[in-house]
């Protein structure tokens, strides 16, 4: 289970992971996984909500990476991520912006689905620059790949 707190001395609040680990900045990604968020970052979404970006993503996913994503997969009762790969261990998770206007929310969502021991990468999506930019690059030693979708109608 992960838990936040408050530390100032290192630039604001830390989520710890079962059993203890920090988050950290280290980009550690493997190579298919790059390859992929390559892929979604140079594509153009045709939407104006997560969920229109979440049905533009599975439908390109089907057709480039078929049978590999599952959408809505259940890591548990209370982990539901968009896209989920059990062969690869690389899961995506897409906002449209932070949920209820909080960063922190997001973090701790991808702290939760990064101590699943299935979850080997996380693919981070959002057409906002900003939440991309703030999300760590691990958690829970989980790397974590940014990717800025370019949106539009």
């Amino acid at each position: 289970m992960s838990s936040e707190s408050s530390h100032p001395e290192l630039g604001g609040t830390l989520v710890t992971c079962s059993p203890g680990v920090l988050v950290g900045s280290e980009t550690t990604g493997s190579r298919e996984s790059g390859v992929l968020a390559a892929q979604l970052a140079v594509l153009r979404f045709t939407a104006s909500s997560e969920d229109a970006l979440q049905r533009g993503i599975e439908e390109w996913l089907s057709a480039n990476y078929p049978g590999l994503f599952e959408r809505e997969a259940r890591l548990s009762a209370a982990n539901r991520p968009d896209f989920f790969s059990p062969t690869t261990g690389v899961l995506i998770e897409v906002k449209w912006s932070p949920t209820g206007g909080s960063l922190t929310k997001v973090v701790s969502q991808l702290a939760r689905y990064a101590e699943d021991p299935r979850v080997r990468e996380i693919l981070f999506c959002s057409p906002s620059r900003r939440v991309v930019s703030q999300v760590p690059d691990v958690l829970c030693e989980v790397p974590v790949v940014g990717v800025v979708l370019h949106t539009g109608l």
